[in-house]
């Protein structure tokens, strides 16, 4: 069945839903500014509101904020090198190189460019296929997870690290930690004794500790973010300049997007490993790999039409089979459920009005967010030239807050200062901050899959493994990535690129 998204276009450029939209795509791009308020923070943040609204209307708000939230994170990304969500973290690595070297607003019309694309690319592909491309995701049991998770980390390993040994070290270390807390058969592991661990590592706090705390260290280093005298200032023409780029790289924004579009479609993956896996492949199959890293568009574009692609991904999933990808997805399930309306292959029959509803308003606010995203743009712009003495304190208080407000819980803000320090010593020894956090992500996710996978095929999950076609390609995967990262690597040492790593 394909639903027509086009026949709600006067209803939903009507009053009654353009307020929502437009008051989603702003809170949804400030929520994914701040440092530790995810998507979903802004969702259920805005979800009492929607018990007193209409369930369309309620849908738009929802879905803008969920859209404004993956920019608004990448613009934080670009200016500070703080990702405002998880998967900002890659394209802050060619993202704020590009603002120290006065191309902020390049960079940021990169961002609201990628994002619209990958958004419209995903969502035309929610609209045609929603009813085969659903059956992707069956194909995805626990074994299948479980190394889908382990393609997420090596990948994570081989980005912006000279040596692939300390990089699987530092996401080795990841899911170590990763494991930590109430296993999934309720024992407990490695809490020491604190309650606080009970649920795991807190990703928020390490994310903010590790990416955020350990850049502001070195920001004080300097008088403000882009020097005074590079003449660089905030350009609505360079902004539009950056917006059309991706159009002159249509390849890699295609690729970027159907992996996006693909990867949201397995449920537990969600944006996080899509820009990873995006970035990853541009950088791989690029032939100036150097480059990536030391502010590269195309690195920038790759992680967020990625991200935002992801989106129809999960989305689709959601609504089709009820399996919510993230926990974003998950919030919009009950959503609908509140307002009565049950996710499944029956809602296509019973309430396609409200699903040609929320596609129509998915187009409709992808369109508004790059508004909007302007405007946001231009307006934090001012503060990259803010005297550090000053934008540092600020930017401290932020990130304690949303560490702090995760759980509202002390122990969070201690964690956050205690993996900062952890980043800043890996930084020195040239590990992977990065790889570690991505490790955190999925070791949860490969944890739980790995004993339910155990639980289900007891003594008989390894030929449960070789029975399986996409477990033996994801078995290839792992290990055509792992030669290539170490191929390049032994090229690199032989050629004294760089020096033999001691880890």
């Amino acid at each position: 069945m394909i639903i027509n998204p086009f026949e709600a276009i006067p209803l939903v450029l009507s009053w009654k839903f353009m307020p929502a939209i437009v008051a989603g795509s702003i809170i949804g791009q400030f929520v994914g500014a701040m440092p530790g308020i995810t998507s979903a923070g802004g969702v259920i943040i805005a979800l009492p509101l929607t018990f007193f609204m209409d369930t369309d209307v309620a849908l738009a708000l929802l879905v803008s904020i969920y859209m404004g939230s993956l920019t608004g994170g990448g613009i934080t990304a670009v200016y500070f090198n703080i990702p405002g969500d998880p998967q900002a973290a890659l394209t802050a690595i060619d993202g704020f190189q590009m603002t120290k070297k006065g191309l902020y607003n390049e960079a940021n019309g990169i961002v609201i460019g990628a994002s619209f694309f990958g958004g419209l690319f995903s969502y035309i592909i929610l609209a045609l296929l929603l009813g085969p491309l659903g059956e992707i995701a069956l194909k995805f049991g626990p074994i299948e997870m479980c190394l889908t998770a382990l393609v997420g980390m090596i990948c994570a390993a081989g980005v912006k690290s000279r040596s692939p040994l300390k990089g699987l070290a530092s996401g080795f270390l990841g899911f170590i930690l990763g494991t930590i807390g109430l296993g999934p058969t309720g024992g407990w592991r490695a809490t020491f004794g604190f309650i606080d661990l009970m649920e795991g590592v807190p990703f928020i706090p390490v994310l903010i500790g590790m990416l955020a705390m350990v850049e502001l260290l070195d920001m004080m280093k300097e008088e403000t973010i882009v020097p005074i005298a590079s003449g660089t200032r905030r350009s609505f023409r360079r902004i539009w300049k950056g917006m059309i780029y991706p159009l002159k790289k249509p390849v890699a924004l295609t690729i970027s997007s159907i992996i996006g579009t693909i990867v949201g479609i397995i449920p537990g993956e969600g944006a996080t490993m899509a820009s990873f896996l995006s970035y990853s492949r541009a950088k791989e199959t690029s032939k100036e790999r150097e480059t990536y890293g030391t502010g590269n568009p195309v690195g920038v574009l790759a992680a967020e039409s990625a991200d935002n692609a992801s989106s129809g991904g999960g989305l689709l999933t959601t609504l089709l089979l009820g399996i919510p990808g993230t926990a974003t997805c998950a919030l919009l399930m009950a959503a609908l459920m509140l307002h009565g309306i049950q996710c499944g292959p029956m809602m296509l029959i019973k309430h396609k009005d409200v699903v040609s509803h929320l596609l129509t308003s998915l187009f409709v606010s992808n369109l508004v967010m790059v508004i909007t995203g302007i405007g946001t743009v231009y307006c934090i712009g001012a503060l990259l030239f803010t005297p550090t003495r000053v934008l540092v304190p600020i930017i401290m208080v932020f990130c304690v807050l949303g560490a702090y407000f995760e759980r509202n819980s002390m122990f969070d803000v201690w964690v956050m200062f205690i993996f900062g320090l952890l980043a800043w010593l890996m930084r020195k020894y040239e590990y992977s901050p990065l790889a570690l956090v991505v490790a955190l992500i999925v070791a949860p996710i490969a944890d739980h899959e790995l004993i339910r996978a155990i639980q289900i095929h007891q003594d008989r999950i390894f030929s449960a493994t070789l029975r399986s076609p996409v477990a033996l390609i994801l078995i290839g995967l792992n290990i055509a990535l792992l030669i290539y990262m170490f191929r390049g690597w032994k090229k690199k040492v032989k050629e004294g690129e760089i020096p033999t790593p001691v880890i």
